[in-house]
């Protein structure tokens, strides 16, 4: 359960921000060419400020989760098995 916390699977849909892009790589590059690099902080920091959206798809997360989180259960089993003296179910039926 804790890397089902600790790992988040962001899908986002794909949206064209070429323009936008464009708009602040021109910004910036005025900037650096005629300001200092004060200017240039405070413009990187206005644009790291904006809201970002994201979109949390659970089922995506159990899909890449779940190899992980069975392996860890399998050897968790197992040692447990080791320390109470226990023999794996296929095992024990030979």
């Amino acid at each position: 359960m804790r890397a089902v916390q600790q790992q988040l699977v962001v899908s986002a849909p794909v949206i064209d921000n070429s323009k936008q892009l464009n708009a602040i790589l021109s910004i910036l590059e005025t900037i650096a060419s005629s300001g200092t690099n004060k200017d240039v902080i405070n413009a990187l920091q206005l644009l790291s400020n904006r809201p970002a959206i994201a979109v949390f798809d659970k089922n995506e997360a159990a899909r890449a989760l779940t190899p992980s989180i069975t392996k860890q259960q399998s050897i968790n089993q197992s040692i447990d098995n080791i320390v109470n003296g226990r023999r794996r179910t296929y095992e024990a039926s030979n």
